[in-house]
């Protein structure tokens, strides 16, 4: 758990990390990442990479007026 913590750093608060943590993820099989922890912790660590990737290329792709719309649903 303290890796993933680290990894997540400032950028995101206490309420989104606990929000990503309860919800069902597709990188883990619809598991939600609190359910694979204990089993695969590389594996949520992963999740979240990926899930963070995927977050940032669905910014960098659309126009300003959409990023700034994504930025407010993202924080």
């Amino acid at each position: 758990l303290s890796l993933i913590l680290a990894e997540l750093g400032s950028d995101h608060d206490a309420w989104e990390v606990a929000n990503w943590f309860a919800k069902p993820n597709a990188w883990l099989g619809r598991c939600s990442p609190a359910a694979r922890l204990g089993l695969d912790p590389a594996a949520v660590l992963s999740a979240w990479r990926a899930d963070t990737h995927a977050r940032a290329w669905q910014i960098s792709a659309c126009s300003v007026g959409q990023r700034t719309e994504l930025a407010r649903a993202f924080s």
